[in-house]
């Protein structure tokens, strides 16, 4: 019966989560203008200037990390990682 029961509740979220995906497909397909650009990532309009305050303060916070190999987890779009990467390389 529980078997049963959990075949049944997965097929129920196996359904939300593909009409969400279409749901955030048709979102993104509205938004793109053929350039992806951070504030289009993000959603949020002024992410080039909160990208320059948080950037610095986020890297300000990191130990050293020259020579490290860095494993981000969770990168979302990943302007911190090229942060990182740019910030390693100078």
């Amino acid at each position: 019966m529980y078997i049963a029961v959990l075949r049944d509740l997965m097929i129920i979220v196996a359904l939300v989560v593909e009409n969400m995906r279409g749901k955030m497909l048709q979102l993104w397909e509205s938004l793109a203008s053929g350039e992806a650009t951070v504030a289009q990532m993000i959603l949020y309009p002024n992410a080039a200037a909160l990208s320059k305050l948080e950037i610095p303060e986020l890297l300000s916070l990191l130990p050293d990390i020259e020579n490290k190999d860095i494993l981000e987890l969770g990168a979302g779009i990943g302007q911190v990682l090229c942060a990182i990467f740019y910030h390693v390389a100078m």
